[in-house]
């Protein structure tokens, strides 16, 4: 059929062409609707699986009101109590709890230590109040204390982080996955920190503001969770701790377990 015919266009020909191509438009309108909706299908499901790897690796963190694990039996723990801090706890039968104070003629102010060890576990948690004079003399380590004015958890994440890096931190990013947890009834601020000496030793840490008369401050340092050697870049130290890859090691979890539940049984009185 030709499309002119004597100088005029053939209608009946125009016709079918106009058909199929509404058709054909109809059809790719479909496929395209179809292709949409499997493509948000795929990507809904990656992002349930992402998520999803995203809990399983923050379950092998632990919340404070479960351990890691979910195995560790506290029925026969005994219980801790300090009136000077008005913080109570339960820690294991066959830990050790000491307490220590500050060095005089040393240090100013006032600084409460409370350590609890079971050495043939390598399990040692420092707990340290500090007054807000407080001032660390020489000779007695680092970065177990958290001294001046008390914390302000009304600051932004970025103020926080760097109010933090200011009095424990190397410079630059030694903080790291800071997030904002009440324990014990008490707002606070948790984190991993890196400390080189003649290595790089990663803990986690919880600082928490006090309301006292004496005491602003507590700085709780969990047991030894890493070393790595002192020229390993900050970034796959970052990737480590992001992923809770120190969970592998079966004491470290362990040991990880134990200090989560203690402080689920953290209980502050005013």
């Amino acid at each position: 059929m030709p499309f002119i015919t004597q100088g005029k266009t053939n209608v009946k020909y125009l016709g079918i062409v106009a058909v199929c191509a509404v058709l054909a438009g109809t059809g790719i309108f479909l496929y395209q609707q179809y292709f949409d909706k499997k493509s948000a299908e795929i990507f809904t499901q990656s992002q349930q699986q992402e998520q999803q790897k995203a809990l399983e690796r923050n379950q092998g963190r632990g919340e404070v009101v479960e351990s890691p694990s979910g195995t560790v039996d506290d029925a026969t723990w005994k219980t801790y109590r300090n009136d000077e801090i008005n913080l109570e706890f339960r820690y294991p039968e066959d830990y050790k709890v000491s307490e220590g104070k500050e060095m005089k003629g040393f240090d100013s102010g006032q600084m409460r230590t409370i350590t609890i060890q079971n050495l043939d576990q390598n399990f040692s948690v420092t707990i340290q109040a500090t007054s807000p004079d407080y001032s660390q003399g020489v000779g007695e380590g680092c970065c177990f204390s958290y001294a001046g004015k008390k914390i302000d958890l009304t600051l932004t994440d970025n103020e926080l982080q760097k109010e933090i890096n200011s009095q424990l931190g190397k410079g630059g990013g030694s903080i790291l996955k800071m997030q904002r947890q009440p324990i014990g009834g008490k707002a606070s601020v948790r984190f991993f920190r890196i400390n080189s000496y003649s290595e790089q030793c990663v803990e986690e840490t919880i600082l928490i503001p006090l309301d006292g008369p004496v005491f602003t401050n507590i700085l709780i340092s969990s047991p030894n969770l890493v070393f790595f050697d002192i020229d390993k870049p900050y970034d796959e130290i970052a990737e480590y701790i992001n992923t809770y890859q120190f969970l592998n090691d079966q004491n470290i979890k362990d040991n990880y377990s134990i200090f989560n539940q203690i402080l689920s049984t953290f209980s502050f009185s005013d």
